[in-house]
C-alpha cells in the first residue's frame, strides 16, 4: 500500500520508527473498507468478507476515514466498517475425536512505513500461522456470518 504523494497523509500514519505493539484491547475498533457491492441498507454481505486473512487499521493508531487515504481509484465508490477485536470468533473446532482441528482468530499489528495502524486478522490452524493455510468451508462461513452480525458502518458508500 503505497501513495503517491506522502505528504497528503497525516503524521499518524507513518511508522517513523514506532515499534510493534500487539496488544489489542477487546474494546479496540479495526477498521476496513468496502464497496458498494459489499453492502445493502447498512450491512455487509457475509461472502465479501475476505477470509482467511485481511486487512483492516487500528484505532489505537487510526482514524476511520484513514483506511481510505491511499491512493485507490474510485474513493467514493468505497465506505468503511469497524468491528471490535472482541468481535472475532472464539476457536473453532472441526473433525472427530481421532482427528481435531482448532482455528483461533487473531488481531496482529502489521504495520507499514506509510500506515503504522496497519494490522490484520489472521487464522491459525492448530496453533500455527501460515498463508497458505486452508480452511474449512464451514469455518470460513461461520466465521463470515459472525463478523457480519458485528460489523458497524462507519461511513456509508456515497452513490
Amino acid at each position: 500500500m503505497s501513495s503517491s504523494d506522502d505528504s497528503a497523509l497525516p503524521d499518524r500514519m507513518f511508522r517513523n520508527g514506532r515499534k510493534l505493539d500487539q496488544k489489542f484491547d477487546a474494546k479496540e475498533k479495526l477498521f476496513q473498507r468496502f464497496s458498494k457491492l459489499s453492502s445493502l441498507k447498512g450491512a455487509i454481505y457475509p461472502n465479501s468478507i475476505r477470509f482467511p486473512d485481511f486487512s483492516v487499521n487500528r484505532e489505537k493508531f487510526s482514524e476511520p476515514l484513514d483506511v481510505l487515504l491511499h491512493d485507490y481509484p474510485n474513493l467514493l465508490k468505497l465506505g468503511v466498517a469497524s468491528f471490535k477485536v472482541k468481535d472475532l470468533p472464539g476457536p473453532q473446532k472441526t473433525g472427530d475425536k481421532k482427528k481435531k482441528t482448532t482455528y483461533c482468530f487473531k488481531a496482529e499489528h502489521v504495520p507499514l512505513d506509510d500506515n503504522y495502524a496497519h494490522s490484520e486478522v489472521r487464522v491459525y490452524k492448530n496453533g500455527k500461522y501460515s498463508t497458505k493455510t486452508n480452511v474449512a468451508k464451514t469455518i470460513k462461513t461461520k466465521f463470515r456470518i459472525h463478523l457480519a452480525n458485528c460489523i458497524k458502518i462507519e461511513k456509508e458508500v456515497e452513490n
